[in-house]
């Protein structure tokens, strides 16, 4: 809902101020969703028919914005499933490699080319992190 809202008004995902914001929410429900629920690729922009019929009444630039939304919401999803493809890979190798060693902590410098080379959210790398403890 809130995505639908910001790119309603204007926002698109970016490396930069809302669109950051905007980004990193839209990369986590993404991430959730697939990991989690178990949805298949494509699954957000699917979504969008649903905030407008439940909200369409009263803010008429989510209908009107609709199809535009939805594009939106469709590249972002592709591009980060590319990301957290190649991102997944390397981390479940490092996570492997570590343990083996009997560490529990992933170094900084793996966060840091996971995030600055791959473009996988730090706090997805966190997340996993405790997850396998």
């Amino acid at each position: 809902r809130r995505r639908h809202f910001s790119i309603s008004d204007g926002a698109r995902p970016d490396n930069n101020g809302r669109g950051y914001v905007l980004r990193r929410i839209l990369r986590r429900a993404v991430y959730f969703g697939s990991q989690f629920l178990g949805a298949k690729p494509g699954f957000f922009s699917k979504l969008v028919p649903a905030v407008v019929e439940t909200y369409g009444d009263f803010f008429e630039e989510i209908v009107a914005n609709q199809q535009v939304v939805m594009t939106v919401l469709a590249e972002e999803e592709a591009q980060f499933n590319k990301t957290i493809d190649k991102g997944l890979k390397v981390f479940k190798k490092k996570a492997a490699e570590l343990k083996a060693d009997g560490m529990s902590v992933v170094p900084g410098k793996d966060c840091f080319f996971l995030s600055g080379s791959l473009g996988f959210p730090l706090d997805l790398t966190e997340i996993m992190a405790e997850q396998i403890g």
